[in-house]
């Protein structure tokens, strides 16, 4: 078993951390469990799930709400 995969409880590979940046591959989007990503740098925050984009904010933690999904 390597260190930076993620098995299931079969042992098959859910995903996997990229060794080179701060990525994550996902195997399959059919993973058991809801799941959530957050994507920051200076400028924006962006919070994805499995259906896709929540929310994205300029400038966080205090600068305006760009957008926000309204429901799953």
């Amino acid at each position: 078993m390597k260190s930076n995969v993620i098995y299931g409880n079969d042992m098959t590979i859910w995903g996997e951390f990229q060794e080179d940046c701060a990525g994550f591959n996902m195997k399959s989007l059919n993973l058991p469990a809801p799941w959530d990503y957050i994507y920051q740098n200076r400028g924006i925050l962006l919070k994805v799930d499995q259906y896709g984009p929540v929310y994205t904010q300029a400038y966080p933690p205090g600068d305006v709400m760009l957008f926000k999904r309204e429901s799953d």
